[in-house]
C-alpha cells in the first residue's frame, strides 16, 4: 500500500526532488478496509511532501508492536505553528489559503480511529512534522454513514482543487468556416486557420474559474496558422512535440514538419526557435531563418483588380480578409508560383496578406491595405457602352458592399439612375457622393432639376456656369421661367465662344415682344 501511494505522488515528489527513506519490514499484514486506509494515508503522506522543503527529505518507517503497528512519517517541510496544533484535525480548518481545505486530516483521522487506530504527531516549525498512526492487526469494522459522508465532503473539494490546477471542463470552441478555409476560436482567444480538408485534433479545457487553461493541437496533416494572443498551447505532429512562447506561427504537418514563427519564440524537445526563423524535422532537424519578406506590392484597380509583388522566391500564399487581423470571415486563400493575383472581390476595404514559400517555411507577412471596384468598373464599362440592363446589376453590387469607402459608385449609380428618369432617387444618391466633399454633380443634379421641371433649382445649382453645357442649361431654366433677358444673357455668352451654336441660336428665337431687338442685333 505505501508503494502505491508513493508511486501516485511520484509527480509531486519529483517536482521537489524529495529523497524517501523506507525502514518497512518485508512481511506485516493486518486484517482492515485497505480502500480506506489508502485514502487515510494517502491525505498524510501528501501532506508530507507538499509542506515539505526542496530537496527535503520523507522518512517512513513501520514497528511492530504487542497487538498491532506503528507507522511513522516524518518529513523535513515548513512544520506546524503552536497555535494550529489544536485545530489540525478540526474540518475545514486550514493554515493554507491558497489550495487547502481542511478535509484532508480530519478524514484521516476519522478513519483511521473507525478502524480502532490511533494518530497523533509531533512538530517543529521550519523543522518538519512526525506523524504516529497505530493500526492494530485486526481492524474493527467501519461506520460506513459517516465516512461516506466524509469522502463525499473530499470528493467535492478535492474536484475543485485539482479543476484549478488541471483544467477538467471542456473549453467553448467556435468553428467557421469560409471560402475553404476553417477559423477556429478557443474560449481562451487562441485562434487558429486551417484548410477545411486538414486533418487535427483539438484538446482544449478549462478550470471552473476560467483562471487556467489547457490547450493541445494534434496535427496529422495539415498546414496550420496560429495566433496565441500570449495563451500558451501544445502543438503535436507526427514528428516533434512543441509549445509556444510568444504569439504567431505556422506549422506545416505531413510527413515532415516545418514550423514559421512570426512573433516571439516556440520550443521543441530541446531547440529555441525565435522570431524570423523556421524548423525543419524528418529525418534531420534543421534550424534555418524564414524566406525574405516580399516587397514592393502594388494594388491597381482599373479596369481590373490586380495585386503585383516582387520576391526572388516563386511559391506565394495570399489571404485577402475585410478583417485586418485576418481572424474572421470572409477570407479568400491564394496559392500561386507568379508575382501577381487578380481577385475577383466585392467592392469596399480589404487587407491583403502575402508570404512566399521556401523548403515549406513561409517568410513573415507583409499586410496592405486597399480599395477594390471590381463591379464599379464592370458597371462603368456597361454603361460606356450603352448597355444600362448590365451595368444596373454590378452598380448594385458596388454600392451593396462599398460602405462610403468611395465616392465613384455613387456618382455612376445617380448617372444610371438619371437615364433610368428614376430622378428622385438619383438626387438619393448625390448627396451621398457630395458627403465625400466634391461637387462634380453639379451639372448632373442641375439636369435631374430640369427634367422635373424645377427651374429655380436649376439655377441655384448652377449658379456660375463654367462651360457652354452649364450655360446653356441655366439658359434653358430662366427661359422656361419666362426671364428671357437673362436666358440671353448666358446665350450670347455661348455664341461669343461657339457663334453657330445650334442650341443656342433656337433658343434665341423670341417671342413677339422681343423681336425688334434681336432684328437690331443682327
Amino acid at each position: 500500500m505505501i508503494e502505491e501511494i508513493i508511486d501516485e505522488l511520484q509527480p509531486d515528489i519529483l517536482k521537489k526532488n524529495i529523497i524517501i527513506h523506507k525502514s518497512i519490514p518485508k512481511k506485516i499484514i493486518i486484517k482492515t478496509n485497505k480502500e480506506w486506509l489508502k485514502k487515510a494515508l494517502l491525505n498524510i503522506i501528501h501532506n508530507a511532501v507538499k509542506y515539505n522543503k526542496e530537496n527535503g527529505h520523507l522518512f517512513l518507517r513501520i514497528e511492530q508492536t504487542r497487538n498491532g503497528y506503528l507507522l511513522i512519517i516524518k518529513d523535513t517541510g515548513i512544520g506546524i505553528k503552536e497555535k494550529d496544533k489544536e485545530k489540525i484535525f478540526d474540518k475545514y480548518y486550514t493554515n493554507d489559503k491558497k489550495d487547502g481545505t481542511g478535509i484532508g486530516l480530519n478524514f484521516a483521522k476519522i478513519v483511521i480511529e473507525n478502524l480502532g487506530g490511533k494518530i497523533t504527531f509531533e512538530s517543529f516549525p521550519q523543522k518538519g512534522t512526525i506523524f504516529y498512526i497505530y493500526l492494530p492487526k485486526i481492524s474493527r469494522k467501519l461506520k460506513l454513514r459517516i465516512l461516506i459522508s466524509s469522502l463525499a465532503v473530499i470528493i467535492i473539494f478535492s474536484f475543485f482543487i485539482i479543476d484549478y490546477f488541471y483544467c477538467l471542463i471542456p473549453q467553448k470552441i467556435k468553428i467557421e468556416t469560409t471560402n475553404k478555409i476553417k477559423i477556429i476560436k478557443f474560449q481562451n482567444g487562441i485562434i487558429a486557420k486551417a484548410q477545411i480538408n486538414d486533418k487535427f485534433k483539438i484538446i482544449a479545457y478549462r478550470n471552473l474559474f476560467d483562471t487556467r487553461f489547457r490547450n493541445e493541437l494534434i496535427l496529422k496533416k495539415s498546414d496550420m496558422e496560429i495566433t496565441t494572443n500570449g495563451k500558451k498551447i501544445k502543438i503535436i505532429t507526427p514528428n516533434t512535440s512543441f509549445t509556444n512562447l510568444g504569439t504567431k506561427f505556422e506549422t506545416i504537418a505531413n510527413k515532415i514538419t516545418a514550423i514559421s514563427v512570426y512573433k516571439g519564440k516556440i520550443k521543441d524537445k530541446t531547440i529555441l526557435v525565435n522570431k524570423d526563423e523556421g524548423l525543419i524535422i524528418s529525418n534531420t532537424i534543421q534550424k534555418l531563418p524564414l524566406p525574405k519578406k516580399v516587397q514592393n506590392i502594388e494594388i491597381n484597380n482599373n479596369p481590373k483588380l490586380t495585386i503585383r509583388w516582387t520576391s526572388i522566391y516563386h511559391q506565394f500564399k495570399i489571404l485577402i480578409s475585410k478583417d485586418k487581423s485576418f481572424n474572421n470571415p470572409p477570407i479568400y486563400e491564394y496559392k500561386t508560383s507568379k508575382n501577381y493575383i487578380s481577385p475577383d472581390l466585392p467592392d469596399g476595404i480589404w487587407f491583403v496578406n502575402i508570404k512566399a514559400k521556401n523548403n515549406n517555411l513561409f517568410s513573415i507577412p507583409v499586410i496592405s491595405k486597399f480599395l477594390s471596384l471590381n463591379n464599379y468598373y464592370k458597371a462603368l464599362y456597361y454603361y460606356k457602352h450603352k448597355n444600362i440592363k448590365e451595368a444596373l446589376i454590378f452598380i448594385k453590387k458596388s454600392i451593396k458592399t462599398i460602405n462610403q469607402k468611395s465616392p465613384a459608385p455613387y456618382y455612376l449609380y445617380a448617372k444610371i439612375l438619371f437615364t433610368l428618369k428614376e430622378y428622385e432617387k438619383s438626387l438619393e444618391y448625390i448627396k451621398k457622393y457630395e458627403k465625400f466633399g466634391d461637387n462634380k454633380m453639379d451639372f448632373l443634379k442641375a439636369k435631374i432639376y430640369f427634367a422635373m421641371k424645377d427651374y429655380k433649382k436649376v439655377i441655384n445649382t448652377l449658379k456660375n456656369p463654367s462651360n457652354i453645357n452649364q450655360k446653356l442649361l441655366v439658359a434653358k431654366a430662366f427661359y422656361n421661367l419666362h426671364n428671357y433677358k437673362k436666358a440671353n444673357k448666358f446665350l450670347y455668352q455661348i455664341l461669343e465662344i461657339e457663334p453657330n451654336n445650334k442650341e443656342a441660336l433656337k433658343l434665341l428665337k423670341p417671342p413677339k415682344e422681343l423681336k425688334g431687338i434681336i432684328n437690331e442685333f443682327n
